[in-house]
């Protein structure tokens, strides 16, 4: 696992499709819900007939989480949800989680949020770690 200044990332053996399912199977255990999911590559082809190499954006929240989150900062909204990307690059898959929630607390400002953003750095860290 490796951070790359404003995400948590990291290099699976798994392949692009494998990650995506062990991604959301370890983001549902520590209570993410997919709220989104958009294939980045399939939309710049059929937007702009570009090839892309495989990459996928989920867009995930845990809601007891995002409630504490907002119930300290109403504006802490705004940064939320989590996403996360599944990329291919050189023959590699990477799974990232970014904004990293500490770095997102500083845009909010709020020291009270250290507790919250903490928590879920915790959480995506781990998520992480089991793809590598």
């Amino acid at each position: 696992m490796e951070f790359n200044g404003h995400a948590i990332q990291a290099t699976t053996s798994l392949i692009f499709e494998n990650a995506m399912e062990k991604l959301k199977q370890e983001l549902a255990k520590e209570g993410f819900r997919i709220l989104s999911t958009n294939d980045v590559s399939a939309t710049l082809k059929q937007k702009l007939n570009l090839d892309f190499p495989k990459y996928t954006i989920l867009g995930a929240c845990n809601p007891p989480v995002a409630y504490k989150a907002m119930s300290v900062e109403k504006n802490f909204g705004h940064l939320l949800t989590c996403n996360l990307v599944v990329y291919e690059n050189d023959g590699k898959t990477i799974v990232a989680a970014g904004i990293n929630p500490k770095i997102a607390r500083i845009f909010a400002a709020n020291s009270d949020l250290r507790p919250v953003t903490d928590e879920v750095n915790a959480m995506l860290m781990s998520v992480i770690q089991k793809l590598e």
